[in-house]
């Protein structure tokens, strides 16, 4: 997968390798099939997880990457991320 950026409120960073392997793992989770999801996890708990781990690697970039702004702009940012849904964030980064 080739590398993405992801813009927040105008502010433009990269995303981590760990970032997207979470796309490449939801991608995997749907290949299995309908069926077996329905009955594996008819409650979406699974997928969840992943949207989970994806926005907490997401968080850990735009960490990295806001490092040398000063404390109001990060915490501005960091807000933003987490208004941001895990659903909503995921598809934002995977039709980025």
């Amino acid at each position: 997968m080739s590398i993405k950026n992801f813009v927040l409120d105008g502010f433009v960073f990269e995303l981590s390798i760990k970032t997207l392997d979470h796309l490449l793992e939801h991608e995997a989770y749907c290949a299995v099939g309908r069926d077996w999801l329905e009955r594996n996890d008819p409650e979406c708990e699974r997928e969840w997880k992943i949207f989970e781990r994806m926005k907490d690697s997401v968080q850990n970039d735009l960490e990295i990457a806001t490092a040398n702004l000063s404390t109001d702009a990060r915490d501005d940012l960091l807000d933003s991320l987490w208004d941001i849904p895990c659903d909503d964030l995921f598809v934002d980064i995977r039709d980025a």
